[in-house]
């Protein structure tokens, strides 16, 4: 009989534990604290839950079947078995799905693959013409090394599919990313795919090494701190790229902070294409949905325990996920920051954005581009721009018109 274990990426955190510096979420907390609440953990993401799903949880601490764990619940609520078998039956099957509770060898497969795992090629490795130089980047899934062309010593970025996450249809995610990228076609501001390289031992995709860093930590840990020029000019790159990427009738499925890097010579790249979609995907094309929480558009987001975002991406909501970026390269913060996910959801869907008239370095911003900003974070998807096509094309206009363009010296060149 299968048995089933809390994945070790979750955790039940008691209220009385967390200590937070922020008085606003503080006060959350001490009002979990009077409901007798409990927060469940999965990937830095926080779930309210009730006395009765804490129980239930506990169970699964230690590997236990279904069948089990029904017998003890009747047992200790001292109620037949057939009365509470249904409702049981489904919520394990919902927790399931969504990876709360994991079979028992998947979760002895992640004690094995952990971020701090072995690299699955050692530095100094030659693999049909690339030198494998070191790891860069790991998660559960992937693992990203920077490799040179023994031929011309130029470097690369090379991905590769963790063996524990060899399967059907990773693989075919896998290929789907690249396949697109390639579709998509060369772009100054788009990481570029160059090939897949296949051996009997290892698949693995390289791409364009791009040498810099996020958007998140080029913005706030400049020194000194970027100016509103040079926010700007980032800004124009970064419509530039997601109109060439629309363009194509492609979603990137996944923009966020971390997804846009940013090199010494102060160039733009949108990397990470894993989740992008065709806008009218093919048949037999895997859909993806998901995003990162505080990214998500108020018509996407899904303040439920097991599905947080409804549908896959769509222009609009890309559209909306600019904004956030937009807002972050002014204000150098997020807009929204509810400390549980049900708080999140409300601010996504409820609140007012504070839109300041200065950068935290000191600089007035434009007005035009504090309405542009706003109207791509509408709450509502009609009011926002059809598509990053139409987006740029306004930039462009505004930048020119509105706010003076000659007197920023903004470079408007465009590849689209």
């Amino acid at each position: 009989m299968d048995k089933y274990i809390l994945s070790k990426k979750c955790r039940i955190v008691d209220v009385n534990t967390i200590k937070v510096k922020d008085s606003i979420f503080h006060k959350d907390i001490l009002k979990l604290e009077e409901k007798g609440a409990f927060l469940l953990e999965k990937n830095k993401k926080h779930f309210t839950i009730n006395q009765t799903i804490k129980i239930f949880l506990e169970y699964f601490y230690q590997p236990i079947s279904l069948d089990t764990t029904i017998d003890k619940i009747s047992s200790t609520v001292q109620c037949k078995r057939e009365v509470i078998e249904n409702q049981i039956t489904v919520f394990f099957n919902q927790m399931v799905k969504n990876e709360f509770l994991i079979p028992e060898d998947d979760y002895k497969k992640q004690l094995l693959t952990s971020d701090s795992d072995n690299p699955s090629v050692e530095a100094g490795t030659i693999i049909k013409g690339y030198k494998f130089i070191e790891r860069i980047f790991t998660n559960s899934k992937i693992e990203i090394y920077k490799v040179t062309n023994i031929k011309n010593n130029n470097k690369y970025a090379a991905k590769i599919l963790k063996k524990s996450k060899l399967n059907n249809r990773m693989l075919k995610i896998f290929f789907q990313e690249f396949e697109l990228m390639q579709i998509m076609g060369s772009h100054d501001h788009i990481c570029k795919a160059i090939e897949i390289i296949e051996t009997s031992d290892i698949i693995f995709g390289l791409s364009e090494f791009i040498d810099g860093l996020s958007a998140r930590k080029y913005i706030t840990k400049g020194e000194p701190s970027p100016s509103l020029l040079n926010r700007l000019n980032l800004l124009t790159q970064f419509f530039d790229a997601m109109a060439f990427i629309h363009k194509q009738s492609i979603t990137h499925g996944d923009l966020h902070l971390s997804n846009v890097l940013i090199d010494k010579n102060n160039i733009l790249k949108i990397i990470d294409f894993n989740m992008s979609n065709r806008s009218v995907p093919l048949e037999n094309e895997v859909v993806h949905e998901g995003g990162v929480y505080q990214y998500i558009s108020p018509e996407k987001v899904n303040s439920g325990l097991f599905k947080i975002v409804n549908g896959p991406a769509s222009f609009a909501s890309e559209v909306y996920q600019m904004g956030i970026i937009s807002y972050f390269f002014l204000y150098e913060t997020m807009p929204f920051n509810g400390f549980t996910w049900v708080d999140l959801v409300y601010e996504i869907k409820n609140k007012k954005p504070i839109f300041l008239t200065h950068t935290p370095n000191g600089e007035l911003i434009p007005i035009a581009v504090i309405r542009f900003v706003k109207r791509m974070m509408s709450k509502t998807p009609e009011n926002r721009f059809d598509n990053a096509v139409k987006v740029f094309k306004s930039w462009k206009t505004k930048q020119c018109d509105t706010i003076a363009c000659e007197d920023y010296h903004l470079d408007l060149q465009t590849t689209s």
